[in-house]
């Protein structure tokens, strides 16, 4: 009886022993589930953006020199993405590539703070401003030149089914379509022009006339003789010489501070040399003092480190 009853512990601790073991085994497998289902999620989202930029081409769209993004592509912007890309859509007037640029995140949290980088320089200065569009639920963020086409920026976001930020204002190149075939009633712009005083250049030309006033009261002229410079009429005061204004502006681009050279000349040392013929890049490398705007655009464009 005693030898029957030591049998039946011994099994009974063998069967014990079996379930536990398979009960242990079987985490491990879900385990090794979960890692597979993870990875394949992985590769998925990772060629995620290859998908849509070849939807891109296949819906007739421009992606030239598509590469993944460096460290000098992303600039001052978060390295938050977890895949990203840079491609070019069109050349500018100086021949220079306008690009754009696709992210994908882990999380809403980066990607709303690289949009929110993007979206900040464009408030911080027109010259920096680029367009964004994103979906939240892929986490797919774009960021474009902001010299582009509003209505081409709208194809490469529809085709990636993302929703462009709004803006308040429509890209130079839509501006002057809109304003070239409006019309003007004859008879309103009539009454406007005999009911308005002008001067020679006309009061929609203001700017020109307190700018013409301020230059001739910065070199020596009297009141008088500033406004009759700036109203186009006779005048015993003596501009300077062309060369000379542009020769002095030059020299105050590289000596002046930013501010005392706004101060001067109402613009910045680079806006003021691409006025005077210097192409964008051009101005951005040869000129020290710029504002924020412009160290970012050249960063974003050109690749110019501060």
């Amino acid at each position: 009886m005693k030898r029957m009853v030591v049998v039946l512990l011994v099994c009974s601790t063998l069967i014990f022993s079996a379930c536990s073991t398979t009960k242990n085994a079987e985490p491990t497998d879900s385990t090794r589930t979960r890692l597979q289902t993870s990875s394949t999620s992985d590769k998925k989202s990772a060629a995620n953006l290859a998908d849509i930029i070849e939807k891109f081409k296949k819906d007739g769209l421009t992606v030239e020199n598509s590469k993944s993004m460096t460290k000098e592509d992303f600039g001052m912007a978060p390295m938050s993405a977890k895949e990203a890309y840079i491609f070019a859509i069109q050349k500018d007037d100086t021949g220079n590539f306008m690009n754009a640029r696709i992210f994908s995140f882990e999380d809403s949290e980066g990607m709303d703070k690289t949009k929110t980088y993007y979206d900040n320089l464009g408030k911080e200065s027109a010259v920096a401003f680029s367009y964004t569009a994103s979906n939240d639920k892929k986490k797919v963020l774009m960021q474009f030149n902001g010299d582009l086409p509003q209505n081409l920026v709208q194809k490469y976001v529809e085709s990636a089914d993302l929703t462009l930020t709004p803006t308040s204002f429509m890209s130079s190149t839509e501006s002057s379509d809109s304003t070239s075939v409006s019309t003007i009633d004859p008879a309103i712009d009539s009454d406007t022009t005999t009911s308005t005083p002008q001067g020679a250049y006309g009061d929609h030309n203001a700017n020109i006339r307190d700018a013409r006033y301020q230059e001739a009261i910065e070199n020596g002229a009297t009141e008088q003789e500033a406004n009759d410079y700036a109203e186009g009429k006779t005048t015993t005061y003596k501009t300077q010489e062309p060369d000379t204004q542009q020769t002095t502006a030059q020299q105050d681009a590289d000596s002046l501070s930013l501010t005392d050279f706004v101060n001067k000349y109402g613009m910045s040392p680079v806006a003021w040399k691409v006025q005077n013929g210097m192409s964008e890049e051009e101005a951005l490398r040869s000129t020290q003092h710029k504002t924020s705007g412009e160290v970012q655009l050249g960063i974003m464009k050109y690749g110019i480190q501060p």
